[in-house]
């Protein structure tokens, strides 16, 4: 995960934020774990933060480092 690599933290999971069509159906998760044929498959969402005193601390350093190893 990009934001995960760029040093940012999580900070919460919403759960069951999302309804996803059946198409994208390996990224399903299942109201239960034996119903093979849940009606709405659903997905989670991740909240991540880097905060002022995140990025004063280090988030600055970090981030340019890896700006720098890409170029």
């Amino acid at each position: 995960m990009v934001a995960r690599h760029m040093g940012f933290k999580e900070e919460c999971m919403v759960r069951w934020m999302w309804v996803i069509p059946e198409c994208y159906e390996r990224n399903r998760i299942l109201l239960r774990d034996e119903d093979l044929e849940s009606p709405k498959p659903g997905q989670h969402s991740v909240m991540f933060s880097l905060c002022a005193n995140d990025w004063e601390n280090r988030g600055r350093e970090y981030v340019q480092c890896m700006i720098d190893r890409r170029q």
